[in-house]
């Protein structure tokens, strides 16, 4: 399925295009082998490993992993690497239990108005920068020139 026109008018001042985003089912993809599957909602992430075969351990709710990579540690000189302590750090942190309830979850803004669009696109811009840097931003030396280029998930 294609992006809804409103969706593409809100993510373009975000310098998003999502002109050529298709949505697929989760029980088509083999996510077995994913080093981070991140879902807005709930039902989400549990779709993702039931259907998806997407390891546990590595699947959060955006807005439960980026809180969690706030206190992570896992500097080393290899970016993938320390990314990879980090996210097995903030899953030995969260408690199980009680997986993602008290994270912020991304309603789905569906057949709702342009401002609730935009609401939505901006939050998700700002969990994604947020995200991106607890996994690679780690104040090392190199990251402040990252920092000063575009990011590479909006190069095109």
């Amino acid at each position: 399925m294609s992006a809804l026109p409103i969706a593409i008018e809100a993510a373009l001042p975000l310098g998003v295009d999502l002109t050529s985003h298709r949505a697929g089912a989760v029980r088509h993809a083999d996510l077995g082998s994913a080093d981070l599957v991140v879902g807005f909602e709930p039902s989400h992430v549990a779709n993702a490993v039931v259907e998806g075969g997407a390891p546990a351990g590595r699947t959060f709710l955006l807005g439960e992993l980026v809180p969690l990579l706030d206190a992570t540690v896992g500097a080393t000189d290899d970016p993938y690497e320390g990314a990879r302590i980090r996210l097995d750090d903030a899953d030995m942190r969260r408690v199980r239990s009680h997986r993602g309830r008290d994270a912020q979850i991304i309603a789905d803004p569906l057949g709702k108005s342009a401002d609730v669009m935009e609401r939505t696109a901006a939050e998700i811009d700002d969990l994604v920068r947020r995200l991106v840097s607890g996994l690679f931003d780690r104040g090392d030396e190199g990251s402040q020139e990252v920092g000063k280029k575009k990011p590479w998930w909006r190069r095109r």
